[in-house]
């Protein structure tokens, strides 16, 4: 087996794999898969496909506030394209990555109002409980998260974090 891509490959190209790793079992096969999947993706003929991506490789590398500058600009410049949902859920990403909890909050809450049926709608049911968290916000967070494993049928990776973070805070104060 060879392995092709890394984790954060994949994330910069707009694509996520659970396991973080792909693997092929030839070079040739590597060459076909990556032409495969990359053949929708050009960014050099869109700008707006370009501005997003790179505030999701600046989020990638910790560089939130220019992550949040780019969303931003996308948003404005591109609030109808394809993308316009997910650079919403990604700002607040960024800001809650920052620590700015209350634009994380204000952020997903607007996300989830817009796109209930998003693909990234049971991420920021996980993320806002985890910004409620972070703001003390704890009968909110463990709300939200009963919520979250409602709607995500308890199958799936979110879900299961979700149950642990649900474990944690409602594990009786050791003394």
């Amino acid at each position: 087996m060879i392995k092709i891509a890394s984790y954060k490959y994949w994330i910069i190209c707009g694509l996520s794999f659970a396991f973080g790793v792909v693997y092929c079992s030839t070079t040739n096969d590597c060459e076909k898969d990556l032409i495969g999947i990359n053949i929708s993706f050009d960014p050099a003929k869109d700008p707006a496909e370009e501005l997003y991506m790179d505030g999701r490789k600046q989020l990638i590398f910790d560089a939130y506030d220019t992550a949040i500058l780019l969303f931003h600009e996308y948003l404005e410049n591109y609030p109808d394209h394809k993308y316009a949902p997910s650079a919403q859920y990604w700002l607040g990403v960024s800001f809650l990555s920052k620590g700015d909890f209350i634009k994380a909050k204000t952020t997903f809450q607007d996300f989830q109002g817009a796109h209930p049926t998003h693909y990234e709608f049971d991420d920021s049911l996980y993320d806002l409980a985890q910004t409620h968290i972070a703001l003390g916000e704890v009968s909110e967070a463990i709300l939200l998260l009963y919520d979250l494993l409602n709607v995500c049928g308890h199958n799936n990776f979110i879900c299961s974090k979700a149950k642990k973070s649900l474990s944690i805070l409602e594990a009786p104060d050791e003394l």
